[in-house]
């Protein structure tokens, strides 16, 4: 055997061993999911990345994802000389749970995404596109945290005592 080939093997051995893996799609342990609340753009990419994860997202499913709380803030965290904004700051905050029609499968749990931005003073327009797109991706990112998330989630009810 080469020497070429057996650096290869012991090379994948080695990242099979640590856990190691391409990132591929994140599926729940949930066959069907009803997403309640959240804004449009969050429940359009969830919805996506579920289905594609082989979850039926309908209203009538029988665990439901609750969004009960979507905030966007913004702060000025870098000036010019003039006072003019050069840098700003998105916070993305969202609070969900998992729960059933007869009980909470999951404590109300919050997620945080930051993301700053540079801002030309002269440039307005490119401003206001730039704040779109970061919206956008952080948007895209809070839904990837959330199902990966979401993988960690038991979503067999628990009995009742």
């Amino acid at each position: 055997m080469s020497l070429l080939r057996l650096t290869v093997l012991l090379l994948i051995a080695l990242l099979a061993g640590c856990g190691w893996q391409l990132r591929g799609a994140v599926a729940p342990a949930v066959d069907s999911l009803a997403i309640n609340g959240g804004s449009l753009p969050l429940v359009n990419r969830l919805q996506d990345r579920l289905e594609d994860a082989g979850v039926a997202v309908y209203p009538e499913a029988s665990r439901e994802l609750v969004i009960s709380r979507e905030r966007w803030q913004t702060r000025v965290i870098a000036v010019d000389t003039l006072g003019r904004a050069l840098e700003q700051e998105l916070r993305y905050t969202l609070r969900w749970q998992v729960s059933t029609q007869k009980q909470q499968l999951t404590a109300s749990r919050e997620m945080v995404v930051t993301r700053s931005y540079s801002i030309r003073p002269d440039n307005a327009g490119g401003a206001s596109d730039e704040a779109r797109q970061t919206r956008e991706l952080m948007v895209e990112d809070a839904a990837r945290r959330l199902l990966r998330q979401l993988q960690a989630v038991d979503f067999a009810p628990q009995a009742t005592p």
